[in-house]
């Protein structure tokens, strides 16, 4: 593990002999500075690695990049319309990680990805879901057709070590994992695991933003708009020649998550 103040010979020094390196840095809370040092870092990395003529490397990117309106259907091949700051550091982190490897024997592959859930792995959305399926309510700020947009930790595991192992022939690809799960199919797996049944009581966001700030301590709107997501983005895992699009992350998983101690 790199810090992003690493220099091009500690790099390199660390990615001599690889057969993959993977970039999966990035923090949504870094301010200005931490969001710039980011990009700078992504493309000394990319440098070091095609300098050291490492064959693949893998960018981790996110969906957030699209900035996509409520109901629509992505794919990896959509414009990128970011607004928040993240996101758009992301855009230019993919462009850095892309133009340091031409002309170079390394093959770069950008994955976007929306986010991963797994034990331990609740992020603001879920803690919200979680706290109140465990009282049978589910506190819904969204559509009923609103879906989690998400990826099981152990799912882009094994995908990530196929496609290091076979990655794209063009020299940059684009790729994008996801899993898109009804909430409602989630509280209703929760309920039956639980003996109990889950109630959907729609609320105003004005209201479900007061209850996150108790809840949470603060302000949770990217968790607010997760429970009320109806963007659904198309998964690639097709696109790597092998049966995975079988193992999806299903409600059945989040459900589990759901079970575990708060």
């Amino acid at each position: 593990m790199l810090p992003f103040s690493a220099t091009p010979d500690e790099m390199r020094a660390v990615l001599r002999g690889v057969d993959a390196a993977f970039h999966c840095a990035g923090n949504p809370a870094n301010d200005a500075p931490g969001l710039a040092q980011y990009g700078h870092a992504s493309a000394q990395f990319a440098r070091a690695a095609a300098a050291d003529g490492v064959p693949a490397l893998i960018q981790l990117s996110t969906v957030a990049v699209y900035g996509a309106k409520p109901g629509a259907i992505v794919t990896s091949a959509a414009p990128l319309a970011a607004t928040a700051p993240y996101a758009r550091s992301r855009i230019a982190a993919e462009a850095e990680a892309s133009s340091g490897t031409v002309e170079s024997r390394t093959r770069c592959c950008v994955v976007r990805i929306p986010m991963v859930v797994g034990p331990g792995m609740a992020a603001d959305a879920l803690r919200l879901f979680f706290r109140t399926l465990r009282h049978g309510v589910f506190f819904h700020p969204g559509p009923r057709r609103a879906m989690l947009s998400c990826i099981g930790i152990s799912r882009l595991c094994r995908l990530l070590t196929v496609l290091a192992d076979h990655p794209p022939q063009e020299a940059a690809a684009v790729l994008q994992f996801a899993d898109n799960v009804p909430w409602l199919d989630i509280a209703r797996i929760y309920g039956e695991q639980a003996g109990r049944p889950v109630f959907r009581i729609r609320i105003p966001r004005a209201l479900a933003r007061f209850g996150a700030r108790i809840a949470l301590g603060r302000d949770a709107e990217e968790g607010l708009s997760a429970l009320a997501n109806t963007v659904i983005y198309v998964d690639d895992a097709s696109r790597l020649g092998f049966d995975l699009h079988d193992i999806p992350t299903t409600a059945s998983d989040i459900a589990a998550l759901a079970g575990e101690p708060p």
